[in-house]
């Protein structure tokens, strides 16, 4: 009743309910900001500037909303984890998450004291509904933090701290359908980003630009189990923990960046300079990496290790291929007249494909499988059979390791855990080279020399000692001499299939070991290509 006193209950202060004490027509809407001060999220009231472009958020504060009470304030809910709550009153608190009511004119006011237990802050009334949820640091963020710019993350490139910063959802326009309006998401200055399949970035060599992705710690199994089908006799499977993450280029390396690199162009696949680059040596590599470092600072490119070669192609799955237990052409570009334990056959291209232009595994690297092999930079060896950290592979050899399958691959030569190796100083349009920041390719070349193929199968991989052609698992024997073979190869391939990728293919399920070179082998050299790798 008009004029009569009342008295405000325990707790409760005039200016809580000042608001409506008023009459209805002197009630005016209050513009507010929810801003963090250290560690505390705070409530607190804006005033117009006196040069009408209202109030610039503090140095000492970072934004996170601006409202506009209309009804004398706001109810808040705060809920915290209480598995993780710090002390009782938050455990307490996330059992009943009671509203509390914030009146406008008691502003400003402390809202939560943020932690790792909070989970997230409701502001609600009748005509406002604000939910602040907790954010988690990426796992690709070295660091995570808010300023007055807003909230931002962290990241090492090229030898120096890089800033992402955090661009909220924008709701829907007029016009739009109900529920649309722009995603959040990081941005940059610096070539960096963050898309579905986590942050990338890029470098730029005379007009050819490489992206690269981010790869967390992790740990695996490196190799394959005995049931797997077509599995190589070096493939003993094991566990192997990656302690440091490293930058991968998600494609191979294409001609374009080798050219603008060494002035050259190697390959015989030249009708796109998309194509990745083959017919290069593991010693080429290492000079076209120096060159690389030299025209991008800061990088430290290099070839990657075998384990983590597989661990960026298995990216986190466990069957023979990041895409499952089977392939199709349609996913890898492999000899598709010889798909994997008993698939469907296919096409077969018969030459590389442009980078990127196949489906890329979960991680967003493409051409993982087949396409061209992949050196790596390990020395070739038996596996170890204890649990591994950061393994790179024999102190010295005569081999250096090629991963992935090619173009004229049988699809089991794609494997994930597929192994093949080859001196470093050879050639080949069938190889390639890996590093976890660029890679490479190589094919062999169809010649009508029965020598020059045999040449090629020799070159695109090594097997344990088997009774050739016939390398179906279970099936071992001796290698029959020069002339028993040439007789055998037209009665079991016949004579209009003869090209090298053919018998490239039967090298790649033959499992490890060594295998007898020809009486007819020529001396032509193969090629190889690359991927290349930058350090966190």
């Amino acid at each position: 009743m008009q004029g009569e006193m009342l008295k405000l209950p325990p707790g409760v202060q005039e200016q809580d309910v000042s608001f409506f004490l008023q009459p209805e027509p002197a009630r005016r809407p209050v513009r507010c900001a929810l801003r963090q001060r250290g560690q505390e999220l705070r409530l607190e009231a804006l005033t117009d500037s006196a040069d009408g472009t209202g109030e610039t958020t503090p140095a000492n504060a970072s934004p996170y909303a601006e409202l506009t009470l209309v009804d004398g304030g706001v109810f808040v809910r705060v809920t915290y984890d209480a598995e993780s709550a710090s002390d009782d009153s938050n455990a307490e608190t996330s059992a009943g998450a009671p509203l509390r009511y914030v009146a406008a004119g008691s502003l400003p006011q402390t809202i939560a004291r943020l932690g790792r237990d909070l989970e997230r802050i409701e502001l609600r009334s009748e005509h406002l509904e604000l939910t602040v949820s907790a954010l988690a640091r990426p796992a690709w963020a070295q660091a995570i933090g808010r300023d007055a710019r807003g909230l931002f993350a962290e990241v090492h490139w090229l030898g120096e701290r890089c800033r992402l910063d955090w661009q909220p959802p924008q709701p829907r326009q007029t016009g739009q359908s109900e529920g649309l309006g722009q995603a959040g998401g990081w941005t940059s200055e610096q070539p960096l980003g963050v898309d579905a399949w986590g942050l990338f970035a890029e470098i730029n060599v005379a007009g050819v630009s490489q992206r690269f992705r981010w790869l967390t710690p992790g740990r695996f199994l490196m190799g394959s189990p005995t049931d797997e089908a077509e599995r190589g006799g070096n493939e003993a499977q094991h566990e192997v923990t990656l302690s440091r993450g490293f930058w991968l280029a998600d494609t191979a390396c294409t001609q374009a960046l080798w050219q603008a690199v060494t002035g050259a162009n190697p390959s015989e696949f030249q009708d796109d300079a998309r194509n990745p680059v083959e017919n290069v040596s593991w010693n080429d590599v290492q000079a076209f990496l120096a060159g690389l470092n030299r025209h991008v600072p800061g990088l430290h490119a290099r070839l990657p290790s075998e384990a983590e070669w597989e661990y960026a192609c298995r990216a986190a799955t466990t069957t023979p291929f990041s895409f499952g237990e089977n392939i199709t052409p349609e996913q890898v570009n492999y000899d598709g007249n010889h798909p994997y334990a008993g698939g469907e056959k296919g096409l077969y291209r018969e030459k590389t494909v442009p980078v990127g232009s196949l489906p890329a595994n979960p991680w967003g690297l493409y051409e993982m499988h087949g396409n061209v092999w992949e050196w790596c930079a390990d020395w070739y060896g038996d596996y170890p059979t204890a649990p591994q950290l950061d393994p790179t592979g024999p102190q010295t050899g005569v081999n250096r390791v090629l991963r992935g399958g090619s173009w004229f691959s049988f699809g089991g030569g794609a494997r994930c855990a597929g192994r093949s190796r080859l001196e470093p100083e050879s050639r080949s349009q069938i190889m390639g080279s890996a590093s976890p920041q660029v890679k490479a390719g190589r094919r062999s070349r169809r010649v009508g020399l029965l020598r020059s193929r045999w040449r090629s199968l020799r070159l695109c991989g090594r097997g344990r000692p088997r009774v050739w052609p016939d390398s179906r698992p279970g099936r071992t024997g001796g290698w029959p001499d020069a002339a028993v073979r040439r007789r055998r190869l037209p009665k079991v391939l016949g004579a209009d299939q003869l090209p090298s990728a053919t018998l490239g293919a039967h090298v790649q399920r033959v499992p490890g070991g060594e295998i007898r070179q020809g009486a007819r082998a020529s001396t032509r050299q193969p090629s190889s290509a690359h991927r290349h790798c930058e350090e966190a």
